[in-house]
């Protein structure tokens, strides 16, 4: 790389570095962003997955389900930085982005020029997803910056003539980032018929060429050990990963909205989801299932959805053509408006988006003097890309690395317009102007009418997040005002996906009034709950509960009656009961639901504890002194299990223990008068 060239890469990327790091910076504040120091959804698994490579503990004895090589970065990252340092870590995910920047600034340079090459290098380095990214421990940084990598490789160095096949070396590293990218984010395999045609036809490289082995075994090289991984600790043919069939079937199904990253019928959550879809796939197939079984059995679903409904196939990938076209950025973990509104750098008006991009996108490709060789590279690409995404479903995180690649002809496409300025005459085909307006349209114009996820004043689903966020964090306070502030802005503007969060958001807030001793107000809330949603069994099971503690048995009792009728089975309506029947004197029936329980659910400690109970009050008190002992050794701080074994020590004589438990007690709870009563008559 000559001394301009790399002048160009270095200026570029130094700038975009600025911005993501002055980006990141704000966003380590706990008061602006608390989910920093708290990752949720996709960015805590890749956490505790890294943190697991350094513990041995991942990948375990199964096929990887998502492309591991980000993970074993961010593993790379905590071995030298450690765990707990999340900020350098966040800054290197900030340069490898930045780096994107460069590259794109090569490639265009490389196509049209220096002056294309600066103007490429600049859009993508204000592009406000790819800053917002930066910010984020996911896959798509890396990805993005390997998949400009690559295309730079290809369409080669300066010394290169065009027509010429390129140098082997250059090959097998173009293979290598290939390999690289593939097991970041498989679905850059797609390219593989574009890069074929393109050496075969443009670069003339001749079919027994030697240099088809290298680019080969580049591509092999790094998904090698992934599969050789698969195969051997994971005993299943699985290529990479094995999420790709659920992917599928996310896009293709009766209930898809093009975008949503769901599966019907399962929970909303990480984890959850994960493992419904591995048992709905199991019960469905009526036996056990490989992770590759599973695969196979989502992507069968996913084209049976089409043999079934076609006319509804059709309308639903029209809607994601619509989606894939549309400037507005649609979210998948987290709302990325609300936090880029958060982000002192993000929320001014000056950075780029979709739209913008793609109309100067479109103005690159019709240059007259963009060969036939690199417009096939370029274009190929992209469609290609695209194509991946249309597939499957449509989000801002999948849809960077298209945008990415787009930055480089819309770097020419920029140039085109500013030499047109000057020459005050357009050079090329006025299809290209007609082409791009159309886009632009087609594009902006839908957004406009409809588009709703940047309006977030009408976004509950962000504070809820940030309300679990600071709740786990101990800020109770901060934590009841996000909760509360989630639940005026859905009673005002009635979000269709509420229904997602809405127990989470309930019983959230709930426990954070409990915890601030607010007995009165968490009532009230369950109370409303009920009123609102009188079919919801946990908000029955919640409010009994609370009916309960208060001394509102009766009350209590029809709360837990609701909820046994709507849903027999419920363990917390079914413990509701256990404690009614032993709060109106029916120990032995008390008795009985309480075991009936335990062999559901051995290690409840609630169970356990009214289990106890209720053999204190049938007499059986060396039964119940083997419960509250269980109980003690599993939770040493259950101090109401404590002072019912002290009890039982004093009735049966065993006073040196009651000595030690009454002791204890105090220093668990030092305002228990009984406790202190005791030891004070007992020379304590």
């Amino acid at each position: 790389m000559d001394r301009e060239r790399a002048r160009l890469f270095w200026v570029v990327v130094g700038a975009a570095f600025v911005v993501r790091a002055a980006h990141i910076l704000v966003m380590t504040d706990p008061q602006i962003n608390p989910l920093f120091a708290r990752p949720i959804m996709d960015e805590a698994m890749h956490d505790l997955w890294a943190k697991g490579v350094l513990a041995g503990t991942w990948p375990g004895a199964e096929p990887f389900f998502r492309a591991p090589l980000y993970v074993y970065l961010l593993a790379g990252l905590y071995a030298l930085f450690g765990t707990a340092q999340r900020l350098p870590i966040q800054l290197l995910h900030g340069l490898i982005s930045a780096a994107g920047a460069g590259l794109a600034a090569l490639c265009a340079d490389r196509v049209w020029g220096r002056r294309a090459g600066w103007l490429a290098g600049f859009l993508f380095a204000g592009l406000w997803t790819s800053i917002y990214f930066s910010g984020e421990l996911l896959i798509v940084t890396l990805a993005t910056t390997l998949d400009l990598l690559l295309i730079w490789l290809l369409l080669g160095g300066e010394q290169e003539k065009r027509e010429e096949p390129p140098p082997p070396r250059r090959l097998f590293l173009a293979g290598l980032v290939w390999g690289l990218s593939a097991i970041a984010r498989p679905n850059v395999l797609i390219f593989a018929p574009v890069i074929f045609w393109y050496l075969l036809r443009q670069r003339g490289l001749a079919r027994r060429s030697r240099g088809w082995l290298l680019l080969a075994a580049g591509l092999v090289l790094p998904i090698l050990p992934v599969t050789a991984h698969n195969v051997l600790q994971g005993h299943d043919a699985v290529l990479i990963s094995s999420q790709g069939g659920v992917n599928f079937y996310i896009g293709n199904n009766h209930y898809s909205d093009g975008r949503t990253a769901y599966v019907p019928g399962t929970r909303p959550t990480w984890q959850g989801g994960f493992d419904d879809v591995n048992a709905q796939a199991v019960r469905e197939e009526g036996h056990a299932l490989k992770p590759s079984g599973v695969d196979r059995h989502y992507v069968k679903k996913g084209l049976q959805f089409w043999f079934d409904e076609p006319g509804a196939a059709l309308k639903l990938y029209a809607h994601k053509l619509r989606l894939l076209l549309a400037a507005g950025e649609r979210s998948n973990n987290k709302n990325i408006y609300f936090w880029r509104e958060r982000s002192r750098v993000l929320r001014w008006p000056i950075w780029l988006g979709w739209a913008p991009v793609l109309l100067l996108a479109v103005l690159g490709f019709y240059r007259r003097d963009l060969t036939a060789g690199r417009r096939f590279l370029l274009l190929g690409t992209a469609a290609l890309y695209a194509f991946s995404i249309f597939l499957f479903f449509v989000n801002a995180r999948y849809r960077l690395p298209l945008l990415a690649m787009l930055t480089i002809p819309a770097g020419g496409g920029l140039e085109r317009i500013l030499a047109a300025v000057r020459a005050r005459r357009w050079p090329d085909a006025r299809g290209g102007l007609v082409v791009a307006a159309g886009l632009l349209l087609f594009s902006v114009v839908p957004d406009g009418l409809h588009f709703a996820e940047n309006k977030i004043q009408a976004d509950p689903f962000s504070w809820h997040t940030l309300g679990n966020t600071y709740a786990a964090a101990g800020k109770l306070d901060e934590a009841r005002e996000a909760y509360e502030r989630a639940l005026a802005i859905n009673r005002r503007y009635q979000q269709p996906y509420f229904v997602w969060i809405e127990e989470s958001l309930y019983t959230g807030l709930g426990d954070v009034l409990l915890r601030q001793g607010r007995l009165g107000d968490a009532l009230k809330l369950y109370g409303e709950w009920t009123r609102e949603r009188p079919d919801n069994v946990e908000a029955r099971v919640r409010l009994g509960d609370l009916l309960l503690q208060t001394g509102h048995t009766d009350e209590a009792a029809a709360q837990f009656e609701v909820a046994l009728r709507n849903d027999p089975a419920n363990f917390g309506a079914q413990l509701g009961h256990a404690w009614i029947l032993l709060n109106n004197g029916d120990a032995g029936a008390a008795l009985r639901r309480f075991e009936s329980l335990l062999r559901q659910q051995p290690d409840n400690m609630r169970v356990l504890f009214g289990s106890g109970l209720c053999l204190i009050h049938l007499e059986r008190l060396t039964e119940a002194q083997r419960i509250f002992e269980q109980i003690m050794q599993r939770q040493p701080d259950y101090w109401q299990a404590l002072g019912n074994l002290a009890g039982i020590y004093e009735r049966t004589g065993q006073l040196q223990k009651a000595y030690e438990a009454y002791r204890r007690l105090l220093l668990l709870r030092p305002q228990d008068d009984t406790a202190r009563r005791w030891l004070a008559e007992h020379g304590g």
